[in-house]
């Protein structure tokens, strides 16, 4: 089960000996991170997740802490503010305590012992405020969209298996063809589970390069690195108390797949250019669309760390194994397209249906969902079985067919046949071989937009 979440605390404050003063405060019950001024803070707060924010006034100067609290409501980041401050003039307090902050205190030593009493009120209090907005809005939202839909026995299966999954900790594994909802599924674990009040941060682990990976994943510190004027604080970070998504996992890199085993095992790592291990309470989950037993076969990917990744196991199967749901999920997405967009339901010929369960869904629901989207841009009042039939020729005309069709130059469809390619092996690697280009060239393809 989940351990009690620690609230992620930020201090603003630019005297030194009041920082160090604050770390002895806070360190037996808190891990709090601090911040030196407004741009500092201001930085921390859009590069994580805090729940707490302890601020100075005087920055040096009360009208400095003013705006920084201007600036965090303005940007409406989800916190509570505590200030401290030594200025003791009723209309500047007022001015402050009016400004939308939780609390405001005099900048003095008792705050020992009122502090850390404080900031578990603040804690609290905004834990609730979250769980009411979630259930009034994101859950009535989010329950149909990301829930597995269907009464196959498949659909039924991984209903249940998600909710037995859902109250671990352990890391989960979600194996399955290209578009088959694996990340549905995930977020769906998530929002069964006693973290989902928290974040749910997704990193797609294919789209990552190997110079990048470390810091989007684990951030730096400032001056880790030429330009890095500021800390980040990363991917794992910002999803401390919540769940991260590393989709496409079998894409890291041998350097990342060791820290990343370091995070499993210690729940904890040290930022890009940092000495100081920063500690995080996360639910890891994986996808793949590759096989990642026949890749540790092959030394691609660590054994170890694969065996820590599939604390649990879930395979998706394609949607050809589960015709059945196929009508269900055909008319979800016309009505999430259709709330979402302001339009009316379209009619739908009955006949679509049996032809629904006569197609051959190669890409899965992602297919079946771009198909329908294609369709109802066009706002009809009627789909029909030739609109499902043209629409899905042309999601699947090959390469050569669709560049003839449309008069691309060779480096166009050089560029469509790499993004063809990735699509379905999701490795640079591989599809830098199958091309005998360099990776740099590959990048280029992928890069470019082909319409």
């Amino acid at each position: 089960m989940i351990s009690e979440i620690t609230p992620n605390i930020l201090v603003v404050e630019d005297q030194l000996n009041w920082r160090r003063l604050f770390k002895v405060w806070l360190k037996n019950e808190f891990q709090p991170t601090f911040c030196a001024n407004r741009a500092e803070a201001i930085s921390a707060l859009n590069n994580g997740y805090f729940d707490v924010v302890i601020m100075d006034l005087g920055l040096p100067d009360p009208q400095e802490g003013i705006e920084t609290i201007r600036e965090i409501i303005k940007q409406k980041i989800d916190c509570k503010i505590i200030v401290v401050s030594a200025y003791t003039e009723r209309d500047l307090l007022r001015k402050v305590q009016n400004s939308g902050v939780y609390a405001v205190f005099e900048k003095t030593e008792s705050l020992e012992f009122e502090l850390p009493v404080l900031i578990k009120k603040a804690y609290e209090l905004i834990t609730l405020e979250r769980e009411n907005k979630y259930l009034s809005a994101e859950l009535r939202k989010s329950s149909e969209e990301f829930s597995i839909l269907g009464e196959s026995d498949t659909a039924k299966s991984l209903r249940q298996t998600a909710k037995n999954v859902s109250s671990s900790d352990l890391p989960l594994l979600i194996i399955g063809p290209t578009g088959c909802g694996k990340n549905y599924l995930a977020r769906y674990v998530h929002q069964l589970s006693p973290r989902a009040y928290r974040p749910f941060v997704i990193i797609n682990c294919a789209n990552l390069s190997p110079e990048l990976a470390e810091n989007e994943l684990f951030g730096h510190v400032r001056g880790a690195f030429t330009g890095a004027d500021s800390s980040s604080k990363g991917k794992f970070k910002a999803a401390d108390g919540g769940t991260i998504l590393l989709d496409e996992v079998g894409d890291l890199t041998p350097s990342i797949q060791a820290k990343l085993l370091q995070v499993i095992e210690e729940k904890s790592f040290f930022p890009l250019g940092g000495r100081d291990k920063i500690e995080v309470d996360v639910r890891i989950m994986a996808t793949t669309n590759h096989d990642l037993s026949e890749e540790v076969e092959r030394e691609n990917f660590r054994k170890d760390l694969y065996y820590r990744l599939a604390g649990f196991l879930i395979n998706i199967p394609s949607l050809s194994e589960r015709k059945e749901d196929i009508p269900v999920y055909f008319d979800h997405f016309i009505r999430d397209f259709c709330s979402k967009e302001n339009l009316p339901i379209p009619e739908i010929d009955p006949q679509v249906y049996q032809l629904l369960d006569k197609l051959d869904w190669k890409g899965n629901l992602r297919e079946l969902k771009n198909v329908i989207t294609n369709i109802l841009v066009f706002h009809p009042e009627k789909i029909s079985e030739n609109d499902i039939l043209e629409k899905q020729k042309s999601e699947n005309l090959t390469v050569l067919s669709k560049s003839v069709q449309r008069d691309y130059s060779l480096k166009e469809m050089a560029a469509l046949y790499a993004q063809e390619l990735f699509k379905r092996h999701q490795k640079k690697g591989a599809v830098a071989e199958i091309l005998q280009i360099d990776q740099k060239t590959l990048n280029r393809y992928l890069k470019m937009k082909v319409s």
